[in-house]
């Protein structure tokens, strides 16, 4: 419906996108209020994703990567909590 009714163009980015070309938190409050999902709900939603998962670490340790690739994985993983 939010489409349909032009609530959201494809021409609009936020600040945040235009500065980095990648969606970040600030692109995920914008798109959810306009489609009706309150602030409250919206920020439930994208803190799950800020939380750090201990079996990120465990799943990582005992994946096929190479050592040498674990520790990058992992930094990228954990700067990405931030």
């Amino acid at each position: 419906m939010a489409l349909k009714d032009g609530q959201l163009s494809y021409d609009y980015d936020t600040e945040g996108y235009i500065a980095y070309a990648f969606y970040a938190f600030d692109d995920f409050l914008v798109f959810e209020s306009r489609i009706g999902i309150t602030e409250k709900r919206v920020l439930q939603n994208l803190f799950l994703f800020q939380k750090d998962y201990g079996k990120v670490q465990t799943l990582t340790q005992n994946s096929w990567l190479s050592d040498a690739a674990k520790a990058p994985y992992l930094t990228a993983y954990e700067s990405r909590l931030q």
